[in-house]
Parts: structure tokens; C-alpha cells; sequence
């Protein structure tokens, strides 16, 4: 009989799952969708363009028969026309706001489409910008150029302007200098966010974005439905589990003059940390290049480094690339998923989709397994790693973590998959359920 029996709980990230889905430290001080037909009253252009309502030209119909994000209503540069030639006009949000304390990680995250023109003397553009008191505008986002593909999320820190008392602007110019226009930008679901951001780990983006955003456009999440891509797994989707992934444009191959990146939350890397994901890509190539995908990691406010190679041409096959990021442990970080069009001749393709990102401490030395735990549809799925001296650790559960005579082995039995110990178990609504290994 074993009376030295390990137990490890499930703490620290994985303390407390509710099973009615990943508990997030998330606060909206405001939010903004345009929707109650009094947004003219919160909202002015200070030149003329920008206008509230219901767009008849730019983005696709969405489920509701709206070219917007939700709602009937949106802000935009181009309601029923495209924006003229020499636009240069802010969309100002008349009441000012506190910027929350720094340590509260105060964001913007908004929706957004935009279709602005080129030529041979500069880019249309779209930025966000604060302004502190009197003093000027700044801007605080990259420039939005060239076309979103689609809706996509954005966030935009605003730690630098904690305790300031801001306005807000949407700032959409004229620069091409040759009379090209377009449908111009389109602004929805505006909110300011404070609360820790969260990696879910693994993330397999079955609830949307979460704390991931695309930087700038093109990058969705959802189930994808476009020609070319994938094969579509047991859910009907081509996902590779589930049925959402993260991909360069959801329904339609990615445009041409692509360049964005999907960004995680910051987050403490493992020492000896390393990083698999799965994904599946097709990209363009022509005589100036070939377009690519690469992994990037940031170290706090520092410039992206490329951690993977270049992911050319067609991958045939969702596949689970090792990412050795050991010199990047223990600081706070950032990774990106960075699509790149580079061919130069307006070919096009499906891009990249990408499912099931995991970070990983080195494992070789532990004591005990490195455990995680994450919602994936309907399911609670609980994995570790999957070693020697990893032997005999039995996954139990409980529904009531004030008593120590109620645990269960879970079930079904873990399987090892890809050198995980996984386990699958389903959502049980409005409960909670706790989780440890027993060895």
C-alpha cells in the first residue's frame, strides 16, 4: 500500500475552471456600438466625412443583412459613398475619459474594416489618436493601409496616458495624391477593457479572440468556409480541432499588400520554454518573392524578432512545428503570428490558419508534470506531459473543493496524444469543477 502518495492540484492558472467557460479578470469601463440612433450626441467629425448609421456600401452582409460589425449601425467614412479626394478628418468622441492606473492594463479594443487607396505618391490611412487637455494629437495605433480583408479586432495600449484625463479619435486621411479613393473605414464595438490579460494555454480560440488581437487587420477568428483551404474535420470545419481557428481572413483568400500579425497577451515565459502550435497554409508566390508566415516574439516594449522560419508555398497538411524560445524565459512577452505578401504582382491565397497554441516549460528536470487546461467547445480539456517518471499520476475531479472524500477518477481514461497525457471532459452547465493529479 502507497502511503507517500503525490498529490499535485491543479493551481495556480488551473485553481477553479467554471464550467460555463474560462474565467476572465476583465472590466469594460465603457463601451461604444453606435446602435441607440443618439451616437451624434457622444460623437462629432471635425471636418466633415466621418458619419453614424447604416453603411450601404463597404463590408460583406453580415448574418443580420448589416455591413456592419453588430447592430444596425456603425461609424464610418464611406455610408453610402466612397470618402473624397483630400479627407482629413477625425472622428472625436465629444466626452473625455480617466485613463485607469497602469497596473490595471488599461486597453481600447474595437472592430474594424477598412478599405483605403494606394498610388505612387503614398497610402490612405486610418490611425487612432489621444489628446491630453490642449495639447495635440498623438497618435497611439499603427496606420491602418491598403485592405482589412474583413472585420478584424484591434487593441491599442493606453498605459502611457494612465490617470491623464483623454479624448478619443478615429483619424482617417487623404495622402495618395493622385485622386484615388475608396470605401474608407469603418468603426465598431469600441470599448475601453482594463483586467490582467489572460493566455489561455493551450488556446484553441473556440471563444473568439479572447485577449488576442490582430495587428493591423486581416487576422479573424471563427470557423473558416474558404475555397482551397483545408479538408474540413469530424465537426464539418476546417479547423484543426474544433470548429474555430485563427486564419488570414475567415471566408475569402488574404488581399494583396497583407502585413499583420496576430498578437498574444503578454505573458511570463517559462524558463526553458518552448512553443507548438498546428497549422495549415497556402500562400502566393510570383516572380518579386513569395509570401510568407512567421513566428515572432517580443520582449516587453522591444522590436519583434522572428523565432521560426519562413512559411512558404503550401503545407499540405495541418502540422506542429517545435519552437525553441529558451533564451526569451522568464521575461514577460509577446508572441505573433506574422503574415507577410511579398510577391509583388497581386497573386493571392488562402494564408495560414492557425489552432491549438501551446507554451511549454522545459520538462526534462521537473518534479511534477506541467499541467494545463482550457475549454475547447463543449468539452474541458486537461493536458501534461507525458514522461518516464511521469508514471502513475491518476487525473481526479470534484464538484465541492471544501472536502477532501469526494474525489473521483475522472472519465474517460487520458490517451497520449503527441507526447501530451490528455484528457476530454464534458461541460456539465451552471457547475463548477476542480481538478488534480494523484500519484
Amino acid at each position: 500500500m502507497k502511503t507517500n502518495a503525490r498529490i499535485l492540484l491543479l493551481g495556480v492558472i488551473t485553481a477553479c475552471l467554471s464550467i460555463l467557460g474560462v474565467a476572465r479578470a476583465q472590466t469594460v469601463v465603457w463601451s461604444e456600438n453606435f446602435d441607440d440612433g443618439n451616437a451624434d450626441s457622444r460623437w462629432y467629425a471635425d471636418t466633415g466625412v466621418w458619419l453614424i448609421g447604416t453603411p450601404t456600401i463597404g463590408p460583406a452582409t453580415n448574418s443580420a443583412g448589416y455591413r456592419t460589425h453588430s447592430g444596425p449601425y456603425c461609424a464610418t467614412t464611406g455610408l453610402t459613398a466612397n470618402y473624397p479626394v483630400g479627407m482629413n478628418s477625425r472622428l472625436i468622441q465629444i466626452q473625455t475619459f480617466t485613463v485607469p492606473a497602469a497596473k490595471l492594463f488599461p486597453r481600447l479594443r474595437f472592430w474594424h474594416w477598412y478599405a483605403f487607396a494606394s498610388a505612387y505618391y503614398g497610402n490612405d490611412y486610418g490611425v487612432v489618436e489621444i489628446k491630453v487637455g490642449g495639447n495635440a494629437w498623438q497618435a497611439v495605433s499603427p496606420q491602418y493601409i491598403g485592405n482589412s480583408g474583413d472585420w478584424t479586432c484591434a487593441s491599442v495600449d493606453l498605459s502611457a496616458f494612465a490617470g491623464q484625463t483623454v479624448q478619443l479619435a478615429f483619424h482617417s486621411v487623404y495622402i495618395n495624391g493622385q485622386s484615388a479613393v475608396g470605401p474608407g473605414w469603418y468603426v465598431d464595438d469600441v470599448s475601453l477593457i482594463t483586467g490582467t490579460p489572460v493566455l489561455n494555454n493551450l488556446e484553441g480560440f473556440e471563444v473568439g479572440f479572447g485577449d488576442w488581437y490582430a495587428e493591423p487587420g486581416i487576422w479573424q477568428v471563427g470557423s473558416p468556409t474558404k475555397s482551397g483551404g483545408p479538408a474540413t474535420n469530424s465537426l464539418g470545419s476546417q479547423a484543426y480541432a474544433g470548429t474555430n481557428c485563427a486564419v488570414t481572413v475567415l471566408n475569402n483568400n488574404y488581399p494583396a499588400g497583407m502585413n499583420s500579425r496576430l498578437i498574444s497577451p503578454p505573458f511570463v515565459l517559462p524558463h526553458g520554454g518552448f512553443l507548438r502550435f498546428r497549422h495549415w497554409y497556402s500562400f502566393a508566390s510570383a516572380y518579386y518573392g513569395n509570401d510568407y508566415g512567421v513566428v515572432e516574439i517580443k520582449v516587453g516594449t522591444n522590436a519583434w524578432q522572428e523565432v521560426s522560419p519562413h512559411y512558404i508555398g503550401n503545407g499540405a497538411s495541418w502540422t506542429q512545428p517545435y519552437i525553441d524560445l529558451t533564451s526569451f524565459g522568464g521575461q514577460t512577452v509577446q508572441l505573433a503570428f506574422h503574415a507577410v505578401y511579398a510577391n509583388g504582382q497581386g497573386a493571392s491565397g488562402p494564408g495560414w490558419y492557425v489552432d491549438n497554441v501551446q507554451v511549454f516549460p522545459d520538462t526534462s528536470s521537473a518534479a511534477n508534470p506541467y499541467v494545463n487546461i482550457a475549454r475547447s467547445g463543449t468539452n474541458v480539456v486537461i493536458n501534461w506531459t507525458s514522461l518516464p517518471e511521469y508514471t502513475g499520476f491518476i487525473l481526479q475531479s470534484t464538484t465541492n473543493f471544501n472536502t477532501l472524500t469526494n474525489w473521483i477518477t475522472s472519465s474517460p481514461t487520458p490517451v497520449v496524444v503527441n507526447g501530451q497525457s490528455t484528457a476530454t471532459n464534458p461541460i456539465v452547465a451552471g457547475t463548477q469543477k476542480y481538478f488534480r493529479l494523484k500519484q
